[in-house]
């Protein structure tokens, strides 16, 4: 990192504070106590705005997600796949299903 004070805060309930406000849309003045310091959450995230961190951390979830969601795709297809390929390939027709197939086509012809 660099130079200068070292940080008296945790920086993980800073974020879990911002996520607080963003997804209860509470006023900065009525954060949680359990929380750092209203002024700190307030400076840390003018800070990551104007940085780009909150754009950086969307493209990298954004980036997982969809790292994820191809690699279930290719998992359910090749699963399917090889499936298919273990089913026994010439098994003998049952002879009572195209019994009724007969018997059905030949109501409807007579």
């Amino acid at each position: 990192m660099g130079a200068g004070r070292p940080l008296e805060v945790d920086l993980r309930r800073v974020w879990d504070a911002i996520l607080y406000i963003n997804k209860t849309g509470c006023q900065w003045a009525y954060l949680p106590h359990d929380f750092p310091p209203r002024t700190t959450v307030n400076y840390h995230y003018i800070k990551w705005m104007t940085t780009g961190f909150f754009a950086r951390v969307n493209a990298e979830v954004r980036r997982r997600v969809r790292k994820k969601t191809v690699e279930t795709r290719n998992r359910v297809r090749g699963s399917s796949t090889v499936k298919a390929s273990r089913a026994p390939q010439n098994l003998p027709k049952n002879p009572a299903l195209t019994v009724i197939k007969r018997s059905r086509a030949e109501s409807i012809i007579l």
